[in-house]
């Protein structure tokens, strides 16, 4: 029971994080259609535009992922020192400080979400040039 409900938040947040992306990125390439514009005038490939659009919502993804990844940490630090000082530690099985996975799956979370959302910038942002007259 416990993991369904962790599998539906973490797919909650997956979708908003896609939903916030796509309509970001449609709004970034509305914004700047009489700059695309131009740009396509001049030559620039789909693949140019859409790559910028991809640098900086990897940039983004990468600036919250971090803050978001150093929150888990401190969280799990502290109740984790918490358990350890209410000795619950072995009933519970409360995470050593030590222990790779509170660092990693932190860490790991973080950089899957900003690869996910360079890609689905990508994908939009081509989606909607090849919208575009």
């Amino acid at each position: 029971r416990a993991r369904r409900a962790l599998a539906a938040g973490v797919a909650a947040a997956a979708a908003m994080l896609v939903l916030t992306v796509v309509f970001g990125a449609r709004t970034g390439l509305d914004i700047h259609r009489p700059t695309v514009e131009i740009l396509h005038l001049l030559g620039a490939l789909d693949r140019d535009i859409a790559g910028r659009f991809q640098a900086h919502a990897l940039s983004l993804g990468l600036r919250g992922g971090a803050a978001g990844a150093a929150a888990a940490i401190l969280t799990i630090a502290f109740f984790a020192q918490a358990g350890r000082r209410l000795r619950l530690a072995a009933a519970v099985g409360v995470p050593s400080l030590a222990d790779w996975r509170m660092w990693g799956i932190p860490l790991a979370a973080a950089l899957a979400a900003a690869l996910a959302a360079a890609v689905t910038a990508r994908v939009t942002v081509f989606h909607r040039l090849a919208r575009m007259p």
